[in-house]
């Protein structure tokens, strides 16, 4: 499953920015997630003003099971105008949810992204808590 946690220039979680399967749609990006495709649209324009990072986040569903498990996981941005792939990255890690890549704002109107491998072994809950959204059990 994929996951988008959209920060501000504090590096917190901004308001209703944990985007996740029953959370599909961002209310100042225009980014929605569409699982039937597995995937993530992100349209990042100069208006978008509370979010500075978008970290794009890859977890099993099954947190029992590792990434390791599924030799085709892959994560692959790629910029639709131009088709034109920016990111592909295979996911062969021993863990059940990482952050695979983040974007960020690198002056007012422009976007960076950069790959990432942070890991986490307690699912996708463990990386809400690490951005600070509560999790009920």
């Amino acid at each position: 499953d994929l996951s988008i946690f959209a920060l501000n220039d504090s590096r917190n979680l901004c308001t209703d920015g944990f985007i996740f399967y029953n959370n599909p749609n961002f209310r100042e990006l225009a980014f929605r997630i569409t699982h039937l495709e597995n995937s993530i649209e992100i349209y990042l324009g100069t208006n978008v003003f509370s979010v500075y990072n978008l970290e794009i986040v890859a977890s099993t569903r099954d947190p029992q099971k590792n990434f390791s498990m599924f030799p085709d996981a892959q994560i692959r941005i790629i910029e639709p105008e131009i088709d034109r792939e920016i990111l592909n990255e295979k996911i062969v890690e021993d863990c059940n949810s990482m952050i695979v890549a983040e974007i960020f704002k690198y002056q007012s109107d422009l976007w960076r992204i950069k790959s990432i491998a942070k890991k986490f072994n307690g699912g996708l809950a463990e990386v809400c808590k690490f951005f600070g959204v509560e999790v009920i059990d």
